[in-house]
């Protein structure tokens, strides 16, 4: 009787020491800033324009409380290398999305495409209603091949147009910027067809109404025709000679 007492006095005191220590560490994360985050600092001085490397960025630890979404974390350093960046920066300072070429852009255009989708960025000429196209919209790419046009895709979520990656609350407001090159979100085979397409022809998007979920399915009409005439000639002749 006395030793189940002994343990269960142990056991008691075992956990209140755990118990002491889980509340001390989470005590030090709190006057610490909670808990560090690794993100990218500038190993040495760059001037405006410069082209990032791997040996550009290094990394240092930060609480999570001091941070904000204008520092660059340290996962996304494969991304960033090679990437311009639009402001000099000095030994030690911290990378931030604002001193990078369209940062916006490298920092969440990725995140957007849905697992299985690509992103494939049209030639600008094929955008004539320019910032008129949003974010979110849903297109028709049409072919243009000599003379001939063709319904190519129909359906295409866009992702981005220009180094627009954000849905803007007023598309009907502010100049329409003519020449803003579209990105939408294809399949694998879909990029392909959309490259192959690209040296047959011009390409042409086509604006949907967000409620229109219709597809226009092309139907060789002529050569069915002639199939049908001739299935019809091939069953009707036997007919006429068994009749004879």
């Amino acid at each position: 009787m006395k030793n189940k007492a002994n343990l269960v006095a142990v056991g008691t005191f075992l956990a209140g020491v755990a118990g002491f220590q889980l509340y001390a560490s989470k005590l030090k994360a709190e006057i610490r800033g909670g808990k560090p985050e690794t993100v990218l600092v500038i190993t040495q001085d760059l001037k405006a324009g410069a082209t990032l490397s791997a040996e550009h960025l290094g990394a240092a630890e930060i609480p999570s409380d001091y941070l904000d979404a204008r520092r660059v974390r340290a996962k996304e350093k494969p991304h960033l290398v090679g990437v311009q960046i639009t402001s000099p920066l000095k030994a030690g300072d911290a990378l931030l999305w604002s001193d990078i070429t369209d940062g916006a852009a490298h920092r969440h255009l990725a995140s957007l495409i849905t697992p299985g989708k690509r992103a494939y960025t049209i030639n600008t000429d094929a955008n004539p209603l320019g910032r008129l196209l949003r974010v979110a919209d849903h297109v028709d790419v049409l072919l243009d091949s000599g003379g001939q046009s063709s319904l190519l895709l129909q359906q295409v979520l866009v992702l981005a147009v220009g180094g627009q990656i954000e849905k803007e609350e007023s598309p009907l407001g502010g100049k329409v910027v003519q020449g803003s090159g579209v990105t939408l979100s294809v399949s694998g085979e879909q990029a392909k067809q959309l490259l192959a397409a690209e040296s047959k022809g011009r390409l042409r998007l086509v604006l949907r109404n967000p409620e229109d979920q219709s597809i226009e399915r092309e139907e060789p009409r002529l050569e069915r025709s002639a199939s049908f005439r001739s299935a019809q000639k091939e069953t009707s002749t036997p007919e006429i000679e068994h009749v004879r």
